[in-house]
């Protein structure tokens, strides 16, 4: 069972975002990400809203933040979907969040505790299926070497 989301108040980028809603709109993430891993389209969708709910701390954020390994492959699924993603970003940020890799250990190792924190603190627990505790999982979490990354005035993930 995923954990509840909350919409708690927001203070930057995503305000307003109802995450849970965003997935329907992209079913064909969904689909596509439920092929490529062997997953039901519930659980696909739950790791669309996770991705959501990264990509908001990370373009209101002024220190790197990275995903768990499911919310990255969600992510490289929303990318393929050019067009759709791009809009997303800017409907959804006002510019266009780019995923950006790191050179292995390179990156930040603080940088997945605070991202776990900063998704607790602005949406509730994560859960824990799709964010484990720290070093529990893949690159992203263990020696933070993927991020985002924003075009234009973007202060967080940099």
């Amino acid at each position: 069972m995923s954990a509840p989301t909350t919409n708690r108040p927001a203070t930057g980028a995503g305000d307003g975002l109802d995450v849970q809603a965003v997935a329907g709109r992209y079913p064909q993430v969904v689909a596509k990400l439920a092929a490529a891993e062997g997953i039901t389209e519930t659980d696909a969708a739950q790791r669309v809203i996770e991705l959501v709910k990264y990509l908001t701390i990370a373009t209101d954020c002024d220190q790197p933040v990275v995903p768990s390994r499911a919310v990255d492959v969600a992510w490289h699924t929303f990318i393929l979907f050019t067009r759709d993603y791009a809009a997303f970003c800017t409907e959804t940020f006002g510019r266009f969040v780019h995923h950006q890799p790191t050179e292995p250990g390179a990156g930040d190792p603080d940088a997945y505790p605070r991202t776990h924190a900063l998704l607790a603190d602005r949406f509730g627990p994560p859960d824990p299926r799709l964010w484990p505790a720290a070093g529990a999982g893949g690159d992203c979490q263990t020696e933070g070497n993927c991020k985002a990354d924003c075009s234009g005035d973007c202060t967080g993930g940099s």
